[in-house]
């Protein structure tokens, strides 16, 4: 797929990962020039067409949801045997892999997530829309802590295909509510459930109900009591522990009422994380393991209370006085919490710079490859920015970038284009220019070099650029036309029955000499598929480029930029010069 064009638009870029359903790509709309991302779905559901037919119908209903948390899909649609979802590139990584790093996380930042999803769900819920198959590795997390849900849509189209829901189903078992598990349709409470277990996961590191295989996972889902997260965590407060436990329930009718409700109890929990008012907090029912139902209000203020509460504020204001000056001082003016700056990008020094304005201590530091940041730059840190950690505990725990891991360049010298394309991208690699180049002996559409070459080690990601053989140039191959600053010849026509004919032009500009600085050299193709810029890159002053461009289709548009300035405009109808103008 990479190198390819999804519906005349979506430019696949490079391949992000495979799900259960769809093979996901970064892709580059070239319409309105900007990234996002392709789901295309996987061969073996695309052969039946009614359900892939279904699953781009369902997706196509949802491109209104807007909401901060939620994944945006742009458009969905089929082309031939290619069915696709275009949506919003998140950069980042999903939660499931960032539980595998560092969970149990801190109990700010797991709420902070949950309320997230819970707000998304909410939202979702009130447009008569249920996800169905809320987990997390349909959660993407960037490195700014922008969080979204994505993967809405499915639940409805497995719903017409039960053959196919059944197969599928125990893929997401460690998160599906009893009753969906017993052959239910998902409703808003099941999301409930689903969202309750990934935030006990957070706490604890680990999923509440595990087996050997998915079949003694259903059934322990089915039978045994609701864990309590106490358990593998301590340090989960006990109306946390409680209000997961609601949620995770297995009567739906005893969970929470609505996302909304959910979200709610665990705003309580993150305000008194925050100011330490244990007021804000009360619960009814003497027995959390039980699920009896759960209150959040603020404590009634009664006269005995005020009573009690005068006779202990005299026995302690003699301490208070001693103390009070002391807290202060190092403690801050009776806050139970410190706030957490933002270390990302920042080096281990300016991080503790940083840090020790506010009273904190950087502790557990690792080194990891990261992809993102440069050598010696912080790529995550736990808590994360703007939460808060336990006076009595000030540390925060980074982990630093060791810069990409260099990988070696592959050698595709000989290969088939497209099996050169797929090893790059296995490797780790980017596809880059592919630049077009008669050749004697390298048949059509194979490799003739490359750049870099082979062995070099570079970051992951990196594009290499790839030089293909047309074959051997014949005597009818000339160039149509040439002058001093850029020329554009056609160097080869190619058609099918099926694609717009395609034919190569070879561009070459001139940074003037006498240019003050560097200068970016731009040329935009607009032909059947769109507008395209196949080349942006600065140059010296008095560089000379030369590339070549592939275009498709019968009439052409090719513009050249040295700067702001267009130097050459150049129209064909067929192999008709229509306008050659330079400036």
């Amino acid at each position: 797929m990479i190198g390819q064009v999804v519906n005349y638009r979506y430019e696949i870029l490079e391949k992000c990962g495979d799900g259960n359903f769809f093979s996901v790509y970064k892709a580059r709309d070239k319409v309105l020039n900007r990234l996002l991302a392709v789901k295309i779905l996987t061969p073996h559901y695309a052969q039946n067409r009614e359900f892939a037919e279904r699953v781009v119908g369902e997706a196509q209903s949802l491109t209104d949801l807007s909401h901060p948390n939620i994944g945006r899909i742009l458009e969905s649609d089929s082309q031939g045997d290619t069915h696709f979802i275009a949506v919003e590139y998140v950069r980042g990584i999903n939660l499931k892999d960032r539980i595998r790093r560092t969970a149990p996380f801190a109990v700010s930042y797991a709420v902070d997530i949950a309320i997230a999803i819970a707000n998304a769900l909410e939202y979702a819920h009130k447009e008569g829309i249920v996800h169905g198959d809320v987990r997390p590795h349909n959660v993407l997390i960037s490195p700014e802590g922008q969080i979204k849900l994505t993967d809405f849509g499915m639940a409805k189209a497995l719903a017409a295909f039960p053959n196919i829901r059944e197969a599928t189903i125990l893929r997401s078992v460690h998160y599906m509510a009893p009753e969906v598990i017993r052959g239910e349709t998902p409703q808003p409470s099941s999301d409930i459930y689903s969202l309750a277990v990934m935030l006990y996961e957070m706490l604890t590191g680990a999923v509440p109900y595990d087996g050997p295989t998915s079949t003694a996972i259903a059934a322990r889902q089915l039978q045994d009591p609701v864990p309590s997260p106490q358990v593998l965590n301590s340090g989960v407060p006990g109306a946390l522990n409680e209000i997961v436990m609601k949620a995770m329930h297995k009567d739906p009718a005893q969970r929470f009422s609505s996302a909304a409700e959910f979200a709610e109890a665990l705003s309580k929990i993150r305000e008194w994380l925050r100011t330490g008012q244990t007021s804000s907090l009360q619960t009814k029912g003497k027995k959390p393991v039980d699920n009896k139902e759960l209150i959040y209000e603020p404590a009634a203020q009664s006269e005995s209370i005020f009573k009690t509460a005068a006779i202990v504020a005299l026995g302690v204001m003699v301490v208070a006085i001693v103390t009070g000056v002391l807290a202060v001082k190092f403690m801050g003016p009776g806050r139970p919490e410190l706030p957490v700056p933002d270390l990302l990008g920042k080096t281990i020094e300016r991080a503790q710079e940083a840090a020790d304005r506010t009273g904190l201590e950087i502790r557990d530091i690792k080194q990891e490859y990261n992809d993102e940041y440069a050598a010696g730059q912080i790529f995550m840190q736990d808590p994360r920015p703007g939460g808060t950690v336990p006076k009595d505990e000030p540390f925060i725990r980074v982990w630093v970038s060791k810069g990409p891991k260099l990988i070696p360049v592959p050698d595709l010298s000989g290969l088939r284009q497209s099996e050169a394309a797929r090893r790059l991208v296995d490797a780790g690699f980017t596809l880059g220019q592919m630049s077009p180049e008669y050749h004697d002996s390298v048949p059509v559409e194979h490799v003739i070099r490359q750049r870099p070459v082979a062995g070099q080690k570079l970051e992951p990601g990196k594009p290499i650029d790839l030089i293909v053989s047309l074959g051997a140039k014949s005597e009818e191959d000339e160039p149509i036309f040439d002058d001093e600053e850029t020329t554009t010849e056609p160097d080869e026509t190619v058609s099918t029955d099926s694609e717009p004919k395609a034919r190569e032009f070879k561009i070459t500009a001139s940074v003037p000499s006498n240019a003050q600085e560097s200068q970016v050299v731009r040329i935009v193709v607009l032909d059947d598929y769109g507008e395209t810029e196949a080349y942006n890159e600065p140059h010296v002053p008095g560089a000379r480029i030369s590339r070549n461009v592939r275009t498709f289709g019968n009439d052409v548009e090719i513009k050249v930029y040295v700067g702001e300035k267009m130097v050459k405009h150049v129209i064909y109808s067929g192999n008709r010069l229509v306008q050659d103008r330079s400036y």
